[in-house]
């Protein structure tokens, strides 16, 4: 694991793969990723992450400590901010063939038995469903062909599947998993959703292939200290 950016109020990580988010605090502050930074590992294992990434998600891992959680957690819900982008990269079984533009989607996540999710999108709901959308099951998010930078940047993280760019405008989680499953083409390796039944999926081996789910860019306005932030996290880091 890696620290990519530290403040006063707030520490991006670059999360691991098989690691939740509260662990990687916990992760932070065992392998000695402090040293320099002026926190102890007591204090910082205070700290609390302000945003999620699912279990098998690596990447851009936003945490604070407690008197600043409200606020960076506020941001990240707020899917009317513009300052605030987080860029997904992505392999897929399928080829999309989007167009250059890409294409925005909005809709709303359905919970399934024993948890998995299944998307219902807008353009399928009557007008008095589409409603729901604007619940905490929403999902917004653009969709485009990775360009060269980001198909160079897919392949130093090791994907193998066809490389999309995603930028989540809500929160929903499981909303990128569930959306390409609906399309046909789910994620690379992805133990819920790449299989026939996600209601009889299983928690992966720890020697299967990773996901091809990465947190790879986020960039906000800093609601603490006024500034601009902008990360990037070229590396994926395995389980510990």
């Amino acid at each position: 694991m890696k620290i990519l950016y530290q403040s006063p109020s707030c520490f991006i990580l670059n999360k691991p793969i098989r690691v939740h988010s509260d662990e990687a605090v916990a992760l932070c502050a065992k392998d000695g990723l402090l040293e320099g930074t002026g926190l102890s590992p007591e204090a910082f294992a205070t700290w609390l992450p302000a945003h999620r990434l699912d279990f098998e998600t690596s990447g851009c891992l936003l945490v604070c400590p407690p008197e600043h959680h409200a606020t960076y957690l506020g941001l990240f819900k707020d899917s009317t901010d513009t300052n605030t982008q987080k860029i997904y990269l992505v392999g897929a079984t399928k080829d999309l063939h989007l167009p250059v533009e890409g294409f925005r989607v909005e809709g709303w996540i359905a919970s399934r038995y024993r948890g998995s999710k299944s998307v219902r999108f807008l353009e399928d709901d009557a007008p008095e469903v589409r409603k729901k959308w604007h619940s905490k099951r929403a999902i917004r998010h653009h969709v485009w062909k990775a360009d060269a930078e980001a198909e160079n940047a897919a392949k130093a993280l090791g994907f193998e599947g066809f490389p999309y760019v995603v930028q989540l405008h809500s929160g929903a989680r499981h909303q990128l998993r569930a959306a390409f499953k609906a399309w046909g083409a789910p994620l690379k390796n992805d133990p819920v959703y790449g299989v026939e039944d996600p209601d009889s999926s299983t928690e992966p081996l720890a020697d299967a292939a990773p996901l091809e789910l990465h947190a790879w860019k986020l960039e906000l306005l800093d609601p603490v200290l006024g500034e601009p932030l902008k990360v990037t996290a070229s590396e994926r880091y395995p389980t510990p």
